[in-house]
């Protein structure tokens, strides 16, 4: 999957939000609001990057619940989505896992090549994701998250998606 398509209003919102810098103040907030409501309500967010933030299976922190339940919980009165930490979420929504446009596209012809997903499929996964994390040199846990949210949008099941995170943690 690709960035999601914004409406002309969405990619106002979007650069309103500033999602790319830890700013944040009453209008980022609005933004991020007004934009989540957007995007929810016209149903532009991919199921599996829905599903990431909302199903406690893929929640690969230590606490229970999903993202969005943590969110929900965390300190404050806000709604989720008006909080400084819902900006990562509102990233991912909008473009995905957070990983250079080849290391995608070699994920996913790894898994062409391979045919349906298998335990096997897992360990060619697992094999080029490591090679990639060592070769650019990628934090090893950050890129782990974003190979399993890669996996689950490659339409590998939530067990996969955790072995393909697991093996690169590893």
């Amino acid at each position: 999957m690709r960035p999601i398509e914004l409406s002309e209003d969405e990619s106002a919102l979007l650069k309103a939000c500033r999602i790319h810098d830890s700013e944040y103040d009453d209008s980022v907030a609005e933004a991020m609001e007004s934009l989540a409501r957007s995007l929810h309500g016209r149903g532009a967010i991919p199921t599996p990057r829905l599903a990431w933030f909302t199903d406690p299976a893929c929640n690969t922190s230590r606490r229970k619940g999903s993202w969005r339940q943590l969110l929900e919980e965390g300190g404050s009165e806000l709604p989720y989505f008006r909080k400084p930490h819902f900006k990562r979420y509102l990233r991912y929504f909008v473009f995905g896992p957070d990983l250079d446009p080849s290391i995608v596209a070699g994920f996913r012809q790894s898994l062409a090549d391979e045919g349906p997903a298998t335990s096997g499929t897992v360990d060619v996964l697992v094999g080029f994701a490591r090679g990639e994390v060592t070769r650019r040199r990628l934090d090893r846990s950050s890129a782990a998250e974003e190979f399993f949210k890669l996996a689950l949008e490659c339409g590998l099941d939530i067990s996969m998606s955790h072995a393909v995170r697991n093996g690169v943690m590893r």
